[in-house]
């Protein structure tokens, strides 16, 4: 499964971001070494110049509450831009969908 966080900022307001993300997910990687974790943003800037991230995880199940909690703490403790909403998404495979 995998999970996405998203969120938006103005870069120029925020500078510290880049690098507490990178932090965050460097503890993450320590604490959860079976999730594989990706940062991505959008190519351009929204109409009031802030940018979209995308944080991904992807992850066994039956880690994800446990994992969802350790997440919500460090975006906190890093003081990461808020609202950071997330979704999980399983693959078709996974979930059950028989091959057309």
């Amino acid at each position: 499964m995998i999970l996405y966080v998203y969120f938006k900022f103005i870069v120029q307001d925020e500078p510290a971001v880049p690098g507490a993300v990178s932090a965050m997910q460097a503890v993450l990687g320590r604490e959860f070494p079976q999730v594989l974790a990706r940062l991505l943003k959008r190519p351009e800037a929204d109409g009031e110049g802030r940018e979209t991230w995308m944080e991904t995880y992807e992850m066994p199940q039956a880690d994800l509450a446990r994992f969802r909690s350790r997440l919500d703490e460090l975006a906190a403790l890093y003081q990461l831009p808020q609202p950071r909403r997330n979704e999980v998404f399983v693959p078709l495979d996974a979930a059950g969908s028989e091959p057309a």
